[in-house]
């Protein structure tokens, strides 16, 4: 019969459990990297010349890179950091076109064409050996209050409901 053992009664244990936990994370260095990546994306689809400008792009992270709990996946070299492009665009645009314009706007950037990935549902930014940025346009929820945006759903072609915002409130309402 095995024993319950209590990490508190064992200082090893503690140990070896936030040594394995710190080697799992970003370090603070690597989370002000992605951040800086991030926000520097964000400048450049916001920049005056820019023809993104004009929805007011607003990038944000999600998921474990809001609240700070990132895993490198087993078995990858690099981070999965998600991130959402909010633009202020009506619900009556396509998702196709909105994910265009996001698309084509990083493509046309000197650095990031080079580090682009096309994927079904997001942009991809490659930091090779670091982490990658997936990007996913999203735009306002008109028909939900508070923090809800609408995330493409390539599979129907049309718009799906998120609310990467609320999750965050609700997981750190029950972390207390």
């Amino acid at each position: 019969m095995s024993q319950v053992l209590m990490a508190s009664e064992n200082v090893q244990f503690d140990f070896l459990l936030e040594r394995i936990a710190r080697n799992l994370q970003l370090t603070p260095t690597q989370f002000e990297d992605a951040e800086g990546k991030y926000k520097a994306v964000g400048n450049w689809l916001g920049a005056d010349d820019s023809p993104v400008s004009f929805f007011n792009p607003l990038i944000y992270p999600q998921g474990s890179m809001s609240l700070r709990t990132t895993v490198k996946p087993r078995m990858q070299d690099e981070f999965d950091l998600d991130l959402v492009c909010l633009m202020q665009i009506g619900s009556n645009i396509h998702p196709d076109t909105v994910y265009g314009l996001v698309r084509d706007r990083l493509a046309a950037h000197g650095t990031y064409k080079d580090l682009l990935e096309l994927k079904p549902r997001c942009l991809r930014l490659n930091y090779a050996g670091q982490f990658h940025l997936d990007i996913i346009p999203a735009i306002p929820d008109k028909n939900r209050r508070g923090t809800g945006v609408l995330i493409p759903a390539p599979d129907l072609g049309a718009w799906k409901e998120s609310d990467p915002k609320a999750y965050i409130t609700w997981f750190a309402s029950k972390c207390e």
